[in-house]
Order: C-alpha cells, then structure tokens, then sequence
C-alpha cells in the first residue's frame, strides 16, 4: 500500500470515528431513529 493511500484511509477512519463519538452522537442515526425507539443487540464470541 502507498503512503498517499494509506494516509487517506487513516483520515477516513479518523473522520467516521470523530463524527460517531463526539457528544452529538451519529448523524445519521439521528436522522433516521426516533429518539424513543429502544434497541437491543446480541455479541456472539467464537474461537
């Protein structure tokens, strides 16, 4: 991999990850869930 394009997806990932955890929350999720609406999820572990 290039150093040019690995700088570019370091800066992408840095960009998705500042929008997810700054303290307005996700954008997106914002936009598109109510903020009523309760969700669950389930993490499976395999070896």
């Amino acid at each position: 991999m290039d150093e040019e394009f690995r700088r570019i997806c370091l800066e992408a990932v840095q960009r998705a990850l500042d929008e997810d955890l700054r303290s307005e929350g996700d954008i997106t999720s914002r936009a598109l869930i109510p903020p009523d609406m309760r969700g669950r999820g389930v993490v499976v572990l395999r070896e």
